[in-house]
């Protein structure tokens, strides 16, 4: 759990999170990110990622998946690939129902994704926020979590030890982010 400075509004750090196309700039191990599907209008007829081929690579080793991406406004990002479900609520989901392709991962429904379930038995990457009151100014309170396995034993060997300094280097990597946008957003 992080909490971000008052000047980093909930609003502006939940579409630089859901921004998927800017990742290759700043976070480690990913080499390119596209949206290849979009959600439906929300109720301010903005339009969220709604599925995204993301690359990433390491050590000469590089790979390409798909993930279905599921936002929430103002509350949360959530990506998944493999066999990994959604915890979302059918309700919270209402801008993804009758897009092709975003059957997978919601509740009760287990399908790998046609490239996701190459990489990953499963993934999921998930940004909570919450507008919160810090030692008497507004902030915006984090909750990121990073989960996965890979179908691949070499890979999954790699990346053991890995695995925590690689979560946080993602961690750090948004919180830098989110410092140097924002920061040129209210000069």
């Amino acid at each position: 759990m992080k909490l971000m400075a008052a000047s980093e509004s909930t609003s502006e750090l939940y579409s630089l999170i859901a921004d998927i196309e800017s990742y290759p700039h700043f976070l480690p191990f990913c080499t390119t990110a596209s949206v290849i599907r979009w959600s439906l209008p929300d109720a301010h007829d903005k339009r969220w990622p709604a599925r995204a081929t993301l690359g990433i690579g390491w050590g000469g080793i590089t790979e390409e998946y798909e993930s279905c991406v599921y936002c929430i406004p103002g509350r949360i990002v959530e990506a998944i690939a493999g066999g990994a479900t959604t915890a979302l609520s059918n309700d919270e989901l209402q801008i993804y129902k009758g897009i092709s392709g975003m059957g997978v991962g919601l509740p009760g429904q287990r399908k790998d994704l046609e490239k996701g379930g190459d990489v990953f038995k499963s993934l999921m990457t998930r940004w909570e926020m919450k507008e919160v009151e810090h030692e008497g100014n507004e902030a915006t309170k984090t909750d990121p979590q990073i989960e996965f396995e890979f179908n691949n034993p070499l890979y999954a060997a790699l990346s053991s030890a890995a695995i925590p300094s690689v979560a946080g280097a993602v961690v750090n990597a948004f919180e830098r982010r989110a410092r140097d946008v924002l920061r040129k957003k209210h000069l």
